[in-house]
């Protein structure tokens, strides 16, 4: 039985958190370090996928020259297809830790996004981390699927090209399914 963390056996630690490629060996137990958190401020920016060559470097940009000078803010992109929203979209959660004197102020972290437009959805909300994650609930009986990929954010390249891959098997979807009114 060892201990793993990041200053003992520090390499295991990395491992067995994921950067390893494979999970190995059994835990037995973690420790954790808890810390209140209080109401934290959350935006949801849906935009039409056709804006992705906007979007994106937006993104990009926030991720590598934003993201690191302010240590209360966090971001995450999804690219999605809804026939509501009218087919392709990508959505864009913002959430910083000290949330504005109003939910509808933006954070100056996220404020050069707010030139990015058209938006098709949009709000902000001000809340415990526990109302903001059901925010973001499914509806139960939703057929979904969900994958990640996780990749360098040095450069919007490589997302713009992932971006007609993905739009380009989510099209046969429907035909495949025998439904193409979906």
């Amino acid at each position: 039985i060892v201990n793993a963390s990041s200053t003992s056996n520090p390499g295991l630690y990395w491992a067995l958190r994921g950067g390893g490629g494979s999970n190995f060996g059994i835990v037995t137990r973690y420790d954790v370090r808890a810390f209140p958190q209080g109401d934290l401020w959350m935006n949801l920016s849906i935009y039409p996928g056709e804006l992705n060559t906007t979007v994106v470097p937006a993104y990009v940009n926030l991720t590598v020259e934003g993201l690191p000078t302010d240590p209360e803010a966090h971001t995450y992109l999804v690219n999605g297809y809804e026939a509501s929203l009218g087919g392709f979209y990508t959505a864009l959660y913002q959430y910083h830790a000290t949330p504005p004197t109003s939910a509808n102020m933006t954070p100056s972290i996220f404020q050069p996004l707010e030139t990015v437009s058209p938006v098709l959805y949009q709000t902000s909300v001000v809340g415990n981390i526990s109302t903001l994650s059901r925010a973001i609930d499914e509806a139960y009986g939703s057929r979904q699927t969900w994958c990640n990929i996780a990749v360098s954010a040095s450069s919007a390249d490589l997302l713009l090209d992932i971006y007609p891959l993905y739009e380009a098997h989510v099209s046969r979807i429907p035909g495949a399914t025998g439904n193409d009114s979906e």
